[in-house]
């Protein structure tokens, strides 16, 4: 009986969720998919962070969903901001890169390009010819809107936060609740057998 008391009390235990996460799960209605926003990072480790949660970084589809991302967002407080002398901007990695082919841009997900908002000027591969990755501008600034993409490098000292988009989210149960349940119905069953011989 204490093993049982036991192990139902590690079940208790809350799992660990990702660190990097600061808002989210947040699904959008139009579309049914699922965005978290995830801590600073590089667009390849969001990327990767992004996988891990079973999506991508966001693939914008349309201006709807784009506005959608803006009005969901860029608001919210405690994300931080990028410095970009002389100011401070709020932008979010997209999963945009040309990576592959310079000036081919692809979302990472493999979908087909059927929308695009750049900034003015944009994309112009502006840094040493290493601007290969997309973001969104979340605040307007001197030549840009709120919503519009700019090209970037990938660099840590202009980590970004992220936003991760993931298409089919299935509704997780926690871990603990099915081990829970697991337990309590075995301890059922042994009594129940108990109880019948």
């Amino acid at each position: 009986m204490r093993a049982i008391l036991l192990v139902l009390l590690i079940c208790l235990i809350p799992t660990a969720s990702h660190a990097g996460i600061l808002v989210g799960p947040t699904l959008n209605p139009a579309n049914g998919h699922t965005y978290l926003v995830l801590d600073l990072a590089t667009w390849d480790d969001a990327q990767a962070e992004a996988v891990s949660l079973g999506g991508n970084l966001v693939t914008i589809d349309d201006a709807a969903e784009n506005q959608w991302i803006i009005d969901t967002f860029a608001g919210i407080p405690g994300i931080p901001f990028v410095q970009l002398r002389p100011i401070d901007v709020l932008t979010f990695w997209i999963g945009l890169n040309d990576i592959a082919q310079e000036g081919q841009f692809e979302w990472v997900s493999g979908e087909p390009i059927t929308y695009t908002n750049w900034a003015p000027g944009e994309p112009n591969n502006l840094v040493i010819g290493n601007e290969d990755w997309g973001m969104i501008y979340a605040a307007p600034g001197p030549t840009w809107s709120t919503g519009q993409w700019n090209d970037s490098v990938n660099e840590a000292h202009l980590a970004k936060a992220a936003i991760v988009e993931i298409t089919n989210a299935p509704v997780p149960e926690p871990a603990s609740h099915l081990v829970f349940s697991s337990l309590v119905l075995s301890v059922l069953a042994i009594r129940r057998r108990k109880k019948d011989s």
